[in-house]
């Protein structure tokens, strides 16, 4: 005779994510859209001041969408370390073109109080922390899908 009944594995079924793990990665999709579209505004002007800067801007965006996008279907520690290092590089590059004229920027030295680099600031530093608390809490990794 067959048995009808569903064993216990065939009766689990994968929960949503809840809680403060959806709230962190939900947090830092959000961060990386706005990375992406504090960018993506500079766009056209940085194109014709410093073509350079305009191609770092728009590989910038490029690689925070992607992560957002990958963040909104896997908790996945590649991505959140991948998300880090781009918070992180972009910090970076914010405070050498402020200290150091470089080659292809020299128009910002100095120029720390930029309205839409502070924005880009609070945003990127928010990404950084909460990339940094999700890599040290234990880890129980989710997919969706």
């Amino acid at each position: 005779m067959i048995n009808s009944i569903p064993s216990q594995q065939e009766r689990t079924v994968a929960r949503p994510e809840t809680g403060q793990p959806l709230l962190i990665r939900g947090l830092a999709v959000v961060a990386l859209v706005g990375i992406t579209l504090c960018h993506l505004v500079q766009l056209p002007s940085t194109f014709r001041e410093s073509p350079a800067l305009g191609w770092l801007f728009a590989a910038l965006s490029l690689v925070a969408a992607l992560l957002a996008a990958g963040l909104v279907h896997a908790d996945h520690q590649l991505l959140w370390y991948l998300a880090g290092l781009t918070a992180a590089g972009a910090l970076a590059g914010y405070a050498l073109t402020r200290l150091v004229a470089l080659p292809f920027d020299t128009d910002d030295v100095g120029n720390w109080l930029e309205p839409l680099g502070l924005v880009a600031l609070f945003v990127e530093g928010s990404l950084l922390g909460l990339c940094i608390y999700r890599l040290t809490t234990p880890w129980q990794p989710r997919t969706q899908g």
